[in-house]
């Protein structure tokens, strides 16, 4: 019979030698096996970063286990099994691609990764994965975005609304409810069997002042279509009568009816002056103002001889003293002058001359909204005669 000690003694033996074992397993395990998951999730999270700086979007996946006593270590470095792709953008990352070791290319490291999606699943535990899974191309950094496209559009449309917002190099001023609106009426001297002055060479002054004054109109409506232009002719009409005291009578009639803010009377000169001459009230400040601009604008478009003034205490003129507007008689040139018929027979310098005095007018007007309308001295006086008749 053994000794009661002695078969003590076994148990214990087998115990500590069992225990030594386990140790020994559990380094062994935790050194190989540890260490082999460890390094399989760091190279899924570089594989991702190589992934993002190239651009294109990033699946990271779960690492699985068949040990179900080691599920909890594989979910430290990776997604839960059952979450669907995780895209990384490339902004998100710091790392250039230099700093990635072994960097295989997008179509090499898209081919892995592929093989790694079915060694990791079944179809038993996602059915539909590969089904409902999809991964949307990211756009060429290349390709301009719509947004893009519609600011380089807008600029466009911006740049080429700039070249078009001037009227022979004139700023064009926009329609407004709210815009300061004057009416312009514009006395084109002459016409039907109204000759004016005829030149040597038969340019005739009925028809210089009738382009004129059709010119004018135009770029009047163009630089500042707030305003609203009224001509006392548009054709090679008849005269008003058959003297020219009914004429002047219409022309005065004409005045009244429309009742214009601003009055501008069109003629030339019969004599030898190339400049233009200006017939103003002498107390109308607005109509000076306006004149003064008319001269330096004229002589831009051509007209280099110096340009005068001529107030109506000196020089009376019915349509110009009695009128109750901001009124002015312009003499443009002679047809007597060489340089001057050079200027009346060429369109293009007419329609510089035309949106010239445009200019003016439109400047004076805006710079002057609040400007008072003028009222003829001479006719209230002439007013009160007719009265105490």
């Amino acid at each position: 019979m053994a000794n009661p000690k002695t078969r003590l003694r076994l148990p214990i033996r087998v115990g500590l030698y069992t225990c030594a074992l386990a140790t020994v397993f559990a380094l062994l395990y935790t050194t190989l096996f540890a260490k082999t998951t460890a390094f399989k999730s760091a190279s899924a999270a570089t594989t991702a970063v190589v992934y993002a700086m190239n651009g294109e979007p990033v699946p990271v996946f779960s690492s699985t286990s068949t040990h179900e006593n080691n599920s909890d270590a594989s979910n430290e470095t990776s997604l839960e099994p059952t979450d669907p792709l995780a895209f990384v953008s490339s902004s998100d990352n710091e790392q250039s691609i230099g700093d990635i070791p072994d960097a295989q290319s997008p179509a090499q490291q898209s081919s892995t990764q592929d093989e790694i999606l079915d060694s990791t699943s079944t179809p038993e535990e996602n059915p539909d994965e590969n089904a409902s899974f999809q991964v949307d191309e990211p756009a060429l950094p290349e390709e301009q975005s719509e947004s893009d496209s519609a600011s380089a559009s807008d600029l466009g449309a911006n740049e080429e609304n700039a070249t078009q917002s001037t009227d022979y190099g004139y700023p064009i001023v926009a329609k407004s409810d709210d815009a300061v609106t004057k009416t312009i009426l514009i006395d084109v001297g002459h016409g039907g069997t109204d000759l004016g002055d005829v030149s040597k060479d038969g340019v005739i002054e009925k028809n210089v002042t009738l382009d004129l004054a059709l010119k004018l109109k135009s770029h009047l409506e163009t630089q500042n279509p707030n305003l609203n232009v009224i001509l006392t002719r548009e054709d090679d009409a008849t005269t008003h009568g058959t003297s020219s005291w009914e004429d002047l009578t219409w022309r005065r009639n004409k005045q009244e009816e429309v009742n214009p803010d601003y009055y501008l009377s069109l003629h030339t000169h019969a004599d030898d002056s190339d400049g233009a001459t200006f017939y103003i009230n002498p107390d109308d400040v607005q109509t000076e103002i306006l004149t003064t601009l008319m001269a330096q604008n004229l002589a831009s478009a051509g007209w280099t001889t110096p340009s005068n003034t001529i107030t109506t205490d000196t020089y009376p003129l019915q349509l110009i003293s009695m009128a109750n507007s901001h009124a002015a008689m312009l003499e443009l040139g002679s047809l007597k002058s060489s340089a001057s018929l050079d200027l009346f027979k060429d369109s293009e310098a007419m329609e510089k001359t035309a949106a010239a005095l445009s200019n003016a007018i439109s400047t004076t007007i805006l710079g002057n909204p609040d400007a008072p309308a003028y009222s003829s001295v001479q006719k209230q006086l002439a007013q009160k005669v007719n009265s105490s008749l």
